[in-house]
């Protein structure tokens, strides 16, 4: 026995033989499919185990101290990251050779000492390649963050999110801790001081933090929008209704989607259609009039006013509101569906039941900001079915950013 008052450290940290060679062969059998996918698919598919039998491979062989210290340090991580695109350390740094820290000193308006404190950081998350001592050049990681789009985005997950989730505990000791229903009354709100005004209201009267959450959803419009166009079959569906519209984009932004789907189904130009709010659309779209009809809409307060079509394609939209909400925006678009071969298409997360990866449960977390949430294929099922909706199908279920859900009146 210990003699009193005597502190014991954590026993020995021996992950199991077992454990490890399951997952080593999990990681091989990834690169093995990797190396003979003969599609685009199958290759992201090899590379979708791959990541996540490595990440289960590094939970499985780090102790639990050190998963505790390494999370508990991921504020500072963040920390160092957003410095480093707020001083323009990527941006400046050459494309093809390295630089040193004197040199991107004097172009992000430093001092050596202090890049030479962040760069290493940057560098030990993969941010930056330390060439030699005090050298530095791009990865792969760092070429993406010199776009103006994707610091955007950063910029929208750490200045602005990240208030909000610093304050979420305190928002649901305050509220309760349930899923938040109310749209005037969500976490992001709470996180500001502020009460009674809806996530969207409030962003349009901060105009710099409108600015930047615009920027970030243009970098996540672009990205996986190919696989709205590509996973569901387009070449089913038949213009219909009395404007012979084969698919609407309902809230579609810029049109980022129903571009792409044109690019790969062209018999769609000129029965398509995009809608959005009138201040959105208002500031110009990608789409050309010919090939998409551009059409203002708020799809909380109004009926769909086209009718018929063969799809209403909602993107990356109801995960912003909950169920309630979207219970109110789909059965706006019930009368324009009546009589017609039509369908609803949700291009959005399908969380597991049960297993779901990290890379969507906490994108679930992230919709709280706004009372929003992601869903479960059971949940989409429950909530459509409450709606006066039933799925028929689910397109691309594994797919980490864009499954196709789709529904039909249950009449």
């Amino acid at each position: 026995m210990g003699s009193v008052g005597e502190t014991r450290g954590p026993p020995p940290f021996e992950p199991p033989i077992a454990v490890l060679k399951s997952q080593s062969a999990a990681i091989q059998k990834a690169i093995d499919q990797y190396e003979g996918a003969k599609t685009k698919d199958d290759k992201a598919r090899a590379v979708s185990a791959l990541s996540q039998a490595s990440t289960l491979l590094s939970t499985v062989s780090t102790s639990p101290g050190d998963t505790v210290q390494r999370f508990a340090f991921q504020p500072v991580a963040n920390g160092a990251v957003r410095v480093a695109v707020g001083m323009g350390l990527f941006n400046q740094l050459p494309i093809g050779k390295c630089a040193t820290t004197e040199e991107l000193a004097s172009k992000c308006n430093s001092d050596p000492e202090f890049v030479q404190r962040i760069a290493p950081a940057v560098a030990s998350l993969g941010f930056l390649q330390e060439v030699s001592e005090e050298r530095y050049a791009h990865t792969d990681v760092s070429m993406i963050l010199c776009d103006d789009t994707a610091q955007a985005s950063l910029g929208q997950m750490l200045d602005n999110v990240g208030v909000t989730m610093m304050n979420l505990n305190n928002y649901y000791r305050k509220h309760g801790y349930k899923s938040p229903k109310d749209v005037n009354n969500t976490p992001a709100v709470f996180a500001r001081g502020l009460k009674d005004i809806g996530y969207f209201e409030w962003l349009t009267q901060n105009p710099e933090l409108y600015t930047v959450f615009n920027k970030a959803m243009a970098f996540h419009s672009l990205t996986g929008v190919e696989g709205i166009a590509t996973s569901y079959p387009w070449e089913k569906l038949q213009p219909g209704g009395p404007d012979s519209i084969t698919v609407i984009d309902v809230g579609g932004g810029k049109g980022h989607a129903v571009s792409e789907i044109i690019r790969h189904h062209p018999n769609i130009a000129g029965h398509a259609a995009l809608q959005d709010l009138e201040n959105v659309l208002a500031d110009g779209t990608l789409v050309s009039p010919e090939n998409v009809k551009v059409v203002p809409y708020h799809f909380l307060d109004e009926e769909q006013p086209i009718k018929g079509a063969a799809a209403y394609m909602f993107r990356h939209c109801l995960c912003d509101w909950p169920d309630e909400s979207c219970i109110k925006i789909l059965k706006n678009h019930i009368r324009a569906m009546r009589g017609y071969d039509s369908r609803v298409l949700f291009s959005d997360l399908v969380l597991s039941d049960e297993g779901a990866p990290a890379s969507k449960t906490l994108r679930d977390i992230n919709m709280m900001q706004c009372s929003g949430k992601e869903r479960s294929e059971k949940q989409w099922h429950a909530m459509l079915d409450e709606a006066g909706f039933r799925v028929t199908n689910i397109f691309n279920r594994d797919d980490p950013m864009n499954s196709v859900v789709e529904a039909v009146l249950k009449e």
